[in-house]
């Protein structure tokens, strides 16, 4: 595909530091896109703060910046830099954070910065609420699913639900993190252990949804 005379530099999100339970970074991945647009005689600008890369070996046409993946840091490189896009495929979930925070500050908007492998669509569906809402409004078969704002709004969540239901919270790295129960007697013994719990937290409980997909 013939490459874009518009874009002539490209600012490259990459995914920071290793973090436990995180996308890794698409070092390879992103070395041979970085490559690939080279021989293009496309500018790149990296920014990285992770060294251990082979993404951040010195190259011709890259500008790498072992900075914070912050919205302060990555604002002040954008204004000094002026780049035409945004890459945020080699970044995995922190580039897609910052480029949420960086578009809910009005920067990418401003200075007519495109955004490449992504789009505002991409940028919404983590959102368990939303994609469920999209998945229903495009007719795709999906589980029904219940968000629980408040322990005492259970039977008014639960009256039509068909069991057994899946109980799953948003703490990913915890073991415990999903729970099958085979009717609401099930469901509240669940919460009162939960509540029993010096871990326990409303907010952590993030979803429920039958094993099968639900009638809407």
């Amino acid at each position: 595909m013939p490459l874009s005379r518009e874009i002539n530099k490209i600012l490259i999100l990459g995914a920071g530091a290793n973090i436990v339970n995180k996308v890794s970074d698409f070092d390879i991945l992103c070395h041979q896109a970085i490559q690939a647009l080279c021989e293009d005689n496309v500018q790149i600008i990296l920014i990285n703060p992770n060294p251990a890369t082979i993404q951040t070996d010195t190259c011709k046409n890259i500008h790498v910046f072992l900075e914070p993946l912050t919205t302060d840091f990555v604002k002040r490189i954008i204004r000094m830099e002026k780049p035409d896009a945004i890459l945020t495929a080699f970044g995995g979930t922190p580039a897609i954070e910052l480029v949420k925070k960086l578009q809910k500050d009005g920067i990418i908007q401003d200075m007519n910065i495109k955004l490449l492998t992504i789009n505002d669509l991409c940028l919404k569906i983590k959102d368990a609420q939303f994609l469920y809402d999209f998945l229903s409004e495009n007719k795709i078969p999906v589980a029904d699913q219940w968000l629980l704002h408040s322990v005492s709004d259970l039977s008014n969540v639960l009256k039509n639900a068909q069991y057994p239901l899946l109980i799953t919270k948003s703490v990913k790295y915890r073991t415990d993190k999903v729970c099958s129960v085979n009717n609401f007697g099930m469901v509240k013994d669940y919460f009162q252990q939960e509540a029993e719990s010096n871990r326990f937290n409303l907010k952590i409980i993030e979803l429920m949804k039958t094993y099968l997909h639900g009638k809407n």
